[in-house]
């Protein structure tokens, strides 16, 4: 059976007595939903019922009538009218209103909301979009934790050695590098984008940051918070597991000590030799 009722609403914020007005027309919705399944699209309505919580709002108004026009058209007739973008009794920051980015009217109406002809450069908006940015990027990695996790084993499936392997053995047959940034021509590449940058690392918010050494933005940053990343590090490889990883310079005599060799240690023809003869017997069954 298909509830689907479009509708118009007005919802009220009791402590300051602001008002909200929207509509509601997607797939499956219902009055019956609003403050329950369903909070707005506003930003605004959504931060303040995370800090004081869903109470906090109460329904002045639900209508699935409008007076015989659809509920989205009648939502921009009503914010029209009472020009609640203008007015300091209303949370909606525009009247839906279809502006044009980079015309005039968008830049008017950017300068009446925010201060500037561009919402990124207001100084909060740009804040918010770094918060949001910076709170994405650790779900994201948490997520694809958990993922490799359940999948491979390891927080990273490259640090799976049966992934490891078949990776490099689909590279070689593809490419005929065991690693596409063995590629000479990849890595004339990577040496011009990346001449003169360094790597930086955030000791406070482990943020990571590819910066030209001699540009204004690198002089400009405190060097106590920032550290070069790969500052006293080499490349050691084994030349038996081909492992190879990054270490400190006082972790190269144990390294040395126990098989590995400096260098990166892109793989050795015999052994790319015997990858083609195991894939010449797969292909061959």
């Amino acid at each position: 059976m298909n509830n689907h009722t479009p509708y118009f609403y007005i919802i009220r914020h009791i402590s300051s007595g602001k008002m909200y007005a929207g509509s509601r027309w997607g797939k499956n919705c219902h009055p019956t939903d609003l403050l329950k399944k369903y909070i707005t699209h506003s930003n605004k309505i959504k931060n303040i019922i995370s800090e004081e919580g869903i109470d906090s709002f109460e329904i002045l108004r639900i209508d699935s009538n409008c007076d015989g026009v659809h509920p989205y058209d009648y939502e921009k007739s009503f914010l029209e009218i009472n020009n609640c973008a203008e007015s300091d009794a209303w949370f909606n920051g525009h009247n839906n209103h279809l502006f044009v980015y980079g015309t005039e009217q968008y830049k008017d109406f950017m300068i009446r909301k925010y201060g500037v002809d561009n919402p990124n450069k207001n100084f909060s908006t740009k804040q918010k979009i770094k918060t949001t940015r910076k709170l994405r990027n650790t779900q994201y990695q948490e997520k694809r934790k958990q993922t490799s996790l359940r999948k491979y084993g390891a927080e990273h499936h490259m640090k799976n050695e049966l992934f490891k392997l078949k990776f490099a053995e689909n590279m070689l047959n593809k490419t005929g590098f065991s690693n596409p940034s063995h590629n000479p021509e990849t890595k004339k590449k990577l040496s011009i984008s990346n001449k003169g940058k360094i790597l930086l690392f955030n000791k406070i918010t482990n943020e990571k940051l590819l910066v030209q050494k001699d540009s204004e933005q690198y002089k400009a940053m405190d060097l106590s918070i920032w550290k070069n990343k790969n500052a006293n590090t080499k490349w050691v490889n084994c030349s038996i597991t081909k492992h190879k990883k990054m270490i400190k310079d006082f972790e190269i005599d144990y390294y040395l000590s126990i098989g590995y060799n400096l260098g990166s240690g892109a793989f050795s023809t015999e052994h790319k030799n015997k990858i083609s003869e195991s894939l010449k017997k797969r292909s061959c069954k």
